[in-house]
């Protein structure tokens, strides 16, 4: 089992290990964590890695390489990253089936490494339409962004190749769904999830979630701010969407007045629930990153990334701040539909997009998903403005 990265492994790892002492599958002795280095492994998974199983390290003293091999030809399934595949102790082992997690991410070198070992059958497991592998320039321009997974994907039918989509989503609602269902999937994505109850909790807080002609709440939302973004620099920042994503995350984390008094729940109860509801704020530059992190108090369930560092992960509540807000209407990053996507379909119940209409609408796909809001208006306090560092 591969993937691009050690926490892409592990993420997998960790959750098979939960099913695996549910089911019986394997032993503990069956199942090997490689990596050339340990320490690059979660702490709670280095016990399976083939050092712990030997009691030291092979680095240290060769003389246990035999003992490795042998723990190789018992495990029955090794999880490592696609270059891993070929280092250390498993680069002479061969895999009669292989599993790529992530493809979409894997140039296709680096894809060919786990799969030249010898296997007949092979999985491989992402969604081209999201962010490709991340390379320099001149590699983009060369198409090496181009995973093997997208070419066999999009490309023409081969002998005993069989291509499937995973139809159902389960992290999100069909509101949400239904935008990047039409742009991004042929209006194929359907929905598995049933979040009525915990969409519905999104009215105990001071954000002005709109409501649907039946009342309910809608989860999507565009928040207009024309606040410029900052000039000169290669990666970009606007400290006014900086200001209004602190009041809205204010708003997103204070208990309205309404639901002070229930029969249900106490106060203290309300409040704890708004404080668990997890919220990530995306953006596409780490310039905005870094401010957003010095004026944000963050904890476990606040997070700020880019939009490439949160692919794979996801929050109650996804706040996008797209920065970009110029007379050009040029919109850089986000020009790239892949991000947009990414970040649409991140959050489980609530999104919120904070941007300029008049930019983003030079683009025709921006303007589509501007249209599939529910457009918010909010006027942040003056006291709680921070200036530029």
């Amino acid at each position: 089992m591969t993937a691009s990265t050690h926490n892409a492994v592990d993420n997998v790892l960790e959750r098979f290990v939960v099913e695996n002492a549910r089911e019986h599958l394997l032993t503990d002795d069956q199942i090997i964590r490689a990596a050339t280095e340990s320490s690059r492994v979660n702490k709670a998974l280095q016990k399976y890695t083939v050092d712990a199983r030997l009691g030291g390290s092979l680095n240290d003293d060769p003389r246990l390489l035999q003992k490795a091999e042998k723990r190789m030809k018992e495990a029955r399934i090794v999880f490592t990253t696609c270059t891993g595949a070929g280092l250390g102790i498993i680069r002479k082992t061969n895999f009669g089936i292989v599993l790529i997690d992530e493809a979409s991410q894997i140039t296709e070198p680096a894809a060919m490494i786990p799969l030249v070992k010898e296997c007949h059958t092979a999985v491989m497991v992402g969604d081209h339409v999201q962010l490709r592998p991340t390379v320099r320039p001149m590699g983009k321009a060369l198409e090496f962004d181009r995973s093997l997974f997208e070419r066999l994907y999009t490309g023409p039918e081969y002998r005993l190749l069989s291509r499937t989509m995973l139809k159902t989503q389960y992290r999100f609602s069909e509101a949400i769904a239904r935008f990047p269902s039409t742009e991004f999937y042929e209006g194929q994505l359907e929905t598995g999830a049933q979040l009525d109850d915990e969409i519905a909790s999104l009215a105990l807080t001071l954000f002005p979630w709109p409501t649907d002609d039946k009342g309910r709440i809608f989860p999507v939302t565009f928040v207009p701010c024309t606040s410029e973004e900052d000039y000169g620099r290669s990666s970009k920042s606007n400290v006014g969407q900086v200001n209004l994503v602190m009041h809205i995350i204010h708003l997103l984390r204070t208990l309205s007045d309404t639901h002070q008094e229930s029969q249900e729940f106490t106060i203290d109860e309300l409040k704890k629930k708004l404080r668990q509801t997890s919220i990530a704020i995306l953006t596409p530059y780490s310039r905005q990153v870094k401010l957003l992190t010095e004026n944000i108090k963050l904890n476990e369930n606040t997070v700020v990334s880019t939009i490439d560092g949160f692919q794979g992960r996801e929050a109650d509540i996804v706040v996008f701040t797209t920065v970009r807000s110029n007379m050009d209407g040029d919109l850089g990053f986000l020009d790239d539909a892949r991000r947009l996507n990414v970040a649409w379909t991140r959050p489980k119940l609530g999104l919120v997009i904070v941007g300029d209409k008049r930019t983003l609408g030079t683009n025709s796909l921006w303007k589509r998903a501007i249209d599939a809001c529910r457009e918010v208006v909010i006027e942040r306090p003056v006291e709680e403005t921070v200036a530029s560092k």
